[in-house]
């Protein structure tokens, strides 16, 4: 848990009134941490071993979007 101080600094940036629900989706990603593991040990009882690696699969490739893409900040449109 290095990084929580790190996390949580990058859920308050640019949300302003919204932080609360900022805040809510880095404790999702938290529980995710949690429920991940256990989808991937119910798939091989339903499909096979090499199958369950699908699920860390769709998880890195969020990561990997997350870190291209949604970290930026939008520019507010002043209207």
């Amino acid at each position: 848990m290095v990084e929580s101080g790190q996390n949580s600094n990058l859920c308050d940036l640019g949300v302003g009134k919204y932080r609360s629900q900022g805040s809510s989706v880095l404790i999702m990603a938290i529980l995710g941490a949690a429920v991940v593991p256990l989808l991937q040990g119910l798939i091989p009882d339903l499909s096979g071993v090499h199958m369950s690696f699908i699920v860390p699969l769709f998880c890195y490739i969020y990561v990997l979007y997350y870190g291209f893409y949604g970290y930026k900040i939008k520019p507010k449109i002043n209207e």
